[in-house]
């Protein structure tokens, strides 16, 4: 089955956070990169190498938004009973979700 976000129980919440690791949201750059822009951090463990046409990676990438805004934009597969993730690990744009 495939819930929004918006439409997920805490429960369902915690369960996606914890799988969708690299998603790019104000709190994973705190949890993950010490507060710091992900492709800041990125392009210095990279020594430059993420660029584009010779431009830094960082002035490409998206703003960084909150989870709860993430977990909006998205619907996730869960098991029928919507008690853990389906095996597809990916998120799928939230109006693709019927709406209950």
């Amino acid at each position: 089955m495939l819930i929004r976000g918006e439409d997920m129980n805490p429960r369902q919440r915690q369960l996606v956070l914890s799988a969708f690791v690299h998603r790019w949201t104000d709190e994973n750059a705190r949890q993950t990169y010490g507060g710091h822009c992900p492709a800041c951090v990125q392009q210095r463990q990279t020594k430059g190498a993420m660029a584009i046409n010779g431009v830094p990676w960082h002035e490409y990438h998206r703003p960084l938004v909150t989870d709860a805004q993430w977990l909006n934009g998205y619907a996730f597969h869960f098991v029928e009973n919507g008690n853990r993730l389906a095996q597809r690990r990916h998120a799928e744009p939230a109006f693709l979700a019927d709406v209950r």
